[in-house]
């Protein structure tokens, strides 16, 4: 099996567990734990049915006599590591009080607290969370970014943690800071890991770097590949190497993880209405206050729903960080947007309806040229660009810009700008 084949397999399995009828999401049934119409829907399914038959033939096998033993089959190696990496990481980290900046953690459930609105999902599989640090509002919740262990996935924005840098289980052995989450804590059910301090920092590092989308310019286009190198602020890291085009099986791992971590996304969402509720009713004469990171997530879902389905947002604002990396993080403003159209461009857009001035940066993620039109409320055209595949164009804010225009291949889409994408958005 070739590499496209391995992992165009892993991406099923993937799906599978996240998405899929698993056999925790058929336990959680039998439990009665599951809303009534999700319970139907999993008694419908296929693997309900082989499940029961399962079932079925172990209870037959534990009244079957019994056989003499044979041969033990010799366990691979590759497991063997695995297995001794787990139970390491298990043992020095599974007791650990839970939070504390640079613990992985084991989230299984999702919990909310008492008067929260019930969510109709579930989680069919873990997923695991770096902690970066606490809400700056309510400790109860923490910033950080999802944890896995597919590091065949990784692309220029997945850190590979190494042996050295601490005992983790290998599930969680690869953090996307592509991938940022804010964490109901009481969700958390264990430690599987942790990184030391020096080790967070270079994390935050490179989650800083992706807000500015600063790559270093030698990081070619890599699919199951990683190697060591530098942030701007002169961390290590291990990353893979730069996305490809739309048919890079990286693209398809980073969308199923971004809606796998809705999940806690949407739990934590609901805590904090929970939360609220019941600490603090605001006057009406009084103005909640609310964080950067409540601000950051109205802009998204107001920008998001603007644009339409064409233009997916890159969780730029929501992520919270801490000591060095934060200052330069700082470098990208709270009203900066970082946009995804189609897994072909990269866009941050700046602007401030106080002043003209801003910035519109375009990176062509595309394995053919990308063509940029800015056009004024007229349609007439202002400027043109043609950027290389790997490439990107900056081009200095022009208030008579009135829209943006992509195309790539015959594909081409056009959002509004300025003033206009501002009035979509609060229409």
């Amino acid at each position: 099996m070739d590499m496209m084949q391995h992992l165009s397999a892993r991406l099923h399995e993937i799906e599978r567990q996240h998405f899929g009828v698993t056999i925790g999401l058929i336990q959680a049934v039998e439990r009665g734990e599951l809303p009534d119409e999700i319970a139907r829907a999993v008694r419908a399914s296929e693997a309900w049915r082989q499940y029961q038959e399962l079932v079925a033939q172990e209870d037959d096998a534990l009244t079957a006599p019994v056989a003499e033993p044979g041969d033990a089959i010799p366990m691979p190696a590759a497991l063997r590591e695995l297995i001794a990496r787990r139970v390491a990481a298990n043992r020095q980290h599974g007791t650990e009080p839970i939070g504390r900046p640079g613990q992985i953690v084991c989230v299984e459930r999702i919990t909310l607290p008492e008067g929260a609105e019930p969510m109709p999902g579930v989680m069919t599989a873990p997923l695991y969370v770096l902690l970066d640090a606490p809400d700056e509002e309510m400790a109860t919740f923490w910033h950080g970014w999802i944890a896995a262990g597919e590091v065949e996935f990784a692309g220029p924005w997945d850190h590979v943690i190494q042996e050295e840098e601490g005992a983790v289980d290998p599930e969680a052995a690869m953090v996307q800071v592509w991938n940022p989450v804010r964490l109901y804590l009481p969700m958390a059910t264990r430690v599987v890991g942790r990184v030391a301090k020096d080790r967070l920092d270079a994390i935050r590092s490179l989650a800083a770097d992706f807000l500015t989308d600063t790559l270093p310019d030698y990081l070619p286009v890599a699919i199951g590949k990683i190697a060591v190198r530098e942030t701007s602020t002169g961390h290590w890291v291990v990353t893979g190497g730069n996305l490809g085009g739309n048919g890079d099986p990286r693209h398809r791992y980073q969308q199923l993880y971004l809606d796998a971590a809705d999940a806690i996304r949407e739990a934590a969402l609901a805590a904090v209405r929970a939360l609220a509720t019941q600490t603090h009713v605001a006057p009406a004469n009084d103005t909640p206050r609310t964080t950067w990171w409540e601000q950051g997530e109205r802009l998204w879902e107001r920008l998001v729903a603007a644009l339409g389905d064409a233009f997916t947002w890159q969780p730029q604002i929501a992520v919270a960080m801490s000591g060095d990396a934060a200052q330069t993080a700082q470098a990208v403003p709270e009203n900066a947007c970082a946009l995804n159209w189609r897994n072909l461009a990269h866009i941050v857009y700046q602007s401030d309806p106080r002043s003209p001035e801003g910035l519109l940066a375009v990176r062509n993620g595309a394995e053919r040229p990308l063509s940029v039109e800015l056009r004024d409320a007229d349609g007439n055209l202002l400027e043109v660009a043609e950027i290389a595949p790997g490439e990107a164009e900056t081009f200095g804010w022009d208030e008579r810009y009135a829209t943006l225009t992509l195309s790539v291949d015959g594909l081409a889409d056009t959002i509004p700008l300025g003033e206009a994408l501002r009035k979509r958005m609060d229409g």
